[in-house]
């Protein structure tokens, strides 16, 4: 998606340089300078959408319980064609110790599942940019080890994991925030 928004960044800049108005159409290209320009500023859209912490993380400031954000739990429901539909009762956190271990109650998705299940986390630098910290899970799921990733943002000062839901560059995300009243 980048690599296209990339190239709509250039048509654009090609036709405002180049620009000539007749009636409603661009004279150059027509229909090639608008899909260039909406893929230019998808591109300029999905920079300004960087949601990542660009600075490394400590396993001290992880460690402790991360509750799945309501909003995130009703936007799961509703992305699927087969839609999820927990019981009022289900629990949406990822538990870190102190000893590497975890256990992650919450979702996966493709599809849209629930499960409940020990781990191991450890936090690493993200592939091609070294100044991004991932929290890397290692989960048993069904007798078979799975492996993801999520990435570290801040809100006003407070430390918050997320991941993409669905395209990566799309704007939905799983957001977990640390539960009130457990510490770290």
């Amino acid at each position: 998606m980048l690599g296209c928004g990339a190239v709509g960044l250039v048509c654009l800049i090609i036709a405002i340089a180049k620009r000539s108005w007749k009636g409603a159409a661009w004279t150059i290209g027509g229909t090639g300078v608008a899909i260039g320009s909406l893929l230019g500023l998808v591109f300029l859209f999905s920079l300004a959408m960087d949601n990542s912490l660009h600075r490394p993380v400590p396993a001290t400031e992880v460690i402790g319980t991360w509750q799945l954000t309501d909003w995130s739990v009703a936007m799961a429901k509703k992305s699927d064609p087969d839609p999820y539909r927990p019981s009022n009762e289900t629990i949406y956190q990822i538990e870190l110790r102190a000893d590497g271990t975890c256990r992650y109650r919450s979702l996966l998705q493709m599809p849209t599942r629930y499960v409940d299940c020990p781990g191991t986390w450890k936090i690493t630098p993200k592939i091609r940019q070294t100044d991004v910290s991932e929290l890397d899970l290692s989960v048993l799921i069904d007798g078979s080890q799975r492996g993801f990733s999520l990435e570290f943002g801040e809100d006003k000062g407070a430390l918050y994991l997320f991941s993409y839901w669905g395209d990566p560059d799309g704007v939905e995300l799983l957001r977990y925030d640390r539960k009130p009243g457990i510490s770290h």
